[in-house]
């Protein structure tokens, strides 16, 4: 279960950054993929680029606030969102009612919540 992993990153942040959740992600990051197993697997989106964005951040300063991941059926991409860090969410804001639409699930119809 997800769970554990949140409650050790905010113990994290409590102990290391005095619960200052904005100094900890200068130096830490939880991505919380939804769907997805345990580091893989899932109806969810579950692959994505792991060493783009921390090559980015390690080497050229740049944080990941977000990653882009998949989900592939048969080899086809049939799921895509991006991934804020925690506590961040993606919010379905695509067409009303599309929701439920694998046609509808690209980035440009997710914002952060």
């Amino acid at each position: 279960m997800p769970r554990g992993t949140v409650e050790y990153y905010e113990e994290m942040v409590d102990a290391t950054f005095e619960g200052d959740m904005e100094a900890a992600r200068e130096r830490a990051r939880l991505f919380m993929i939804p769907g997805m197993g345990h580091c893989s697997g899932g109806p969810g989106p579950n692959t994505w680029d792991k060493l783009a964005p921390l090559v980015e951040w390690v080497e050229r300063g740049v944080s990941p606030d977000a990653v882009v991941a998949e989900h592939r059926t048969g080899g086809v991409v049939d799921n895509t969102r991006p991934i804020f860090a925690y506590p961040d969410q993606a919010a379905y804001s695509g067409p009303s009612g599309g929701q439920d639409d694998p046609r509808n699930w690209v980035p440009e119809n997710f914002r952060r919540r």
